[in-house]
């Protein structure tokens, strides 16, 4: 299952800069375009400039943390597939996640080969 031949926007979400330095080169390396945004609500602002086909979207955040941000997109973005990027995932978070429609769990750290079958899993959607 090779994908490289298809380039896909993907947007990464996160307030540390080396999570999405390391997102970002990973997923290049993949033949992604990758924009970044270091929070909740520049996510939502950069969604509504430019649609990617995958978001990455960390759940752990100081200004709107994943779920509150994974809420607002779902209001204007209900099919957008979003991969929670999280250490730690509590079961009531997951649940609420889920509702929310999330494709998939991306838990750090993660190898290589984590990211790639989950962005893979979720572009398949």
């Amino acid at each position: 299952m090779d994908h490289e031949s298809k380039q896909h926007t993907i947007l990464v979400v996160d307030d540390d800069p080396m999570i999405r330095d390391v997102l970002r080169t990973l997923l290049e390396q993949l033949g992604h375009l990758v924009v970044t945004a270091g929070g909740g609500r520049e996510g939502i602002e950069r969604l509504g400039i430019e649609l990617p086909e995958l978001l990455l979207l960390d759940l752990h955040m100081p200004d709107l943390d994943g779920l509150q941000t994974l809420e607002r997109i779902r209001q204007r973005w209900p099919t957008l597939p979003v991969v929670l990027v999280s250490g730690t995932v509590a079961d009531q978070l997951l649940q609420r996640a889920r509702q929310l429609g999330i494709a998939a769990i991306l838990a750090k750290p993660f190898t290589r080969e984590d990211l790639v079958a989950v962005v893979e899993e979720a572009l398949e959607r």
